[in-house]
């Protein structure tokens, strides 16, 4: 079960990022939120979403990671919890490899409101996949098949 941020509007609440988890460079930031079942949620809620450290000596700009987010109530987005229903979407978020390891945030900006709900998280630094070494390599291989 994962903590839930609710957002000052009471429209919607951010199930991922998790407040203060850690994080990757060069690895995906999941973005997940959920709507409240309201016919007039379009007339309530313009939501974009934002990446932005919270130390300035990183020396990082702003990343926008969606300026229109979806708040479609369609039926493929629909969840029940109990008796209460709502509406799940998530967002997957590629954190730049350059990315320095610090604590930044993902903000979640509503326009009609003129609220902001911001989720504080821990990257940490990039680090490039391993690559197998020849010795692994060359004893995979000269396996051979059985007799």
């Amino acid at each position: 079960v994962s903590a839930q941020v609710i957002s000052p509007s009471h429209t919607y609440n951010v199930t991922a990022p998790e407040p203060n988890a850690p994080y990757v460079a060069g690895q995906v930031l999941p973005v997940r939120y959920t709507l409240v079942d309201d016919a007039k949620l379009p007339n309530l809620l313009a939501l974009s979403i934002y990446f932005n450290t919270v130390d300035p000596s990183l020396n990082f700009t702003e990343t926008v990671i969606t300026s229109n987010a979806d708040i479609s109530q369609g039926f493929s987005f629909r969840r029940t919890q109990n008796t209460i229903i709502y509406y799940e979407h998530e967002l997957s978020y590629s954190i730049p490899n350059t990315t320095h390891a610090g604590n930044y945030q993902v903000i979640f900006v509503d326009a009609f409101s003129r609220t902001n709900t911001s989720v504080p998280i821990v990257v940490r630094p990039y680090a490039p996949p391993a690559i197998p070494s020849s010795t692994a390599a060359g004893s995979a291989n000269k396996a051979g098949p059985s007799s």
